[in-house]
């Protein structure tokens, strides 16, 4: 479920970016679609801590993520959202395969230090909402007409929270068009900074019941991501520039 949120969440803010591109500011504006990919590190510390005394497989706490986003910009100000989901990790033993995922999405806020040409410099601030899953199954194989039977052959955890997150930014517009409103072209960016929940912990929760005296496990930590995607920049008006309508 949660992946399809963020799948979702992704289209509509890289449509909505390109639209706004293309929308007359009387201000430096414009806006930006992109896709995103990279790593990104997470606390699974208690969680691992738990599976593995009950012979169960530990996971890394170095993921990679993909997810994309959009934003636009404002004279010197940035406003837009992102999603990401993280690559899912399976391990199995004699009896069980375990599969870890999680993902985030968040609404961002920065502020234009630099501007020059098509290169924007700025740092971020995100807030918004992040989920771990975890799923346990046998391994044994049975027909569909089994599994109806006896149902319970797997269970499927997930936590969720709240999170802030602070990063520093780089992109570049590749200019492909330009006519008297602006630039329009190729987007190439870098962003890196750290993830941080906004309280300690959240609840597991199975089957929508809350489970009590569930391991830690967040997404939390530092990443670095590459973003590939499109937008404009608008030209804006000169201070001596005036309207002739």
């Amino acid at each position: 479920m949660l992946r399809k949120v963020v799948l979702i969440s992704l289209f509509l803010l890289f449509a909505s970016s390109i639209l706004n591109a293309g929308e007359k500011d009387s201000r430096e504006g414009g806006g930006m679609g992109y896709f995103m990919a990279g790593w990104q590190n997470i606390n699974l510390s208690g969680l691992n801590k738990t599976l593995g005394s009950n012979d169960l497989p530990e996971f890394s706490e170095s993921q990679y993520s993909f997810g994309g986003g959009g934003h636009g910009i404002m004279g010197s100000f940035i406003l837009g959202g992102e999603g990401h989901g993280l690559n899912t990790e399976s391990k199995s033993t004699n009896l069980y395969k375990v599969s870890v995922s999680g993902g985030y999405g968040l609404f961002d806020v920065g502020y234009i230090l630099f501007r020059r040409g098509g290169l924007i410099l700025y740092p971020m601030l995100g807030i918004g909402g992040a989920g771990i899953n975890v799923s346990i199954s046998e391994k044994a194989s049975y027909d569909f007409n089994e599994a109806l039977k006896n149902p319970k052959r797997g269970i499927e955890l997930s936590n969720g929270g709240f999170i802030t997150s602070f990063s520093l930014g780089a992109d570049f517009l590749l200019p492909l068009g330009r006519d008297g409103e602006g630039t329009g072209g190729l987007l190439i960016g870098l962003r890196g900074g750290f993830i941080l929940p906004l309280y300690k912990g959240g609840s597991w929760v199975y089957n929508e019941q809350e489970i009590t005296n569930g391991p830690s496990a967040d997404i939390r930590g530092v990443f670095i991501r590459l973003a590939i995607g499109g937008g404009g920049l608008s030209a804006g008006k000169k201070p001596d520039q005036t309207d002739k309508e």
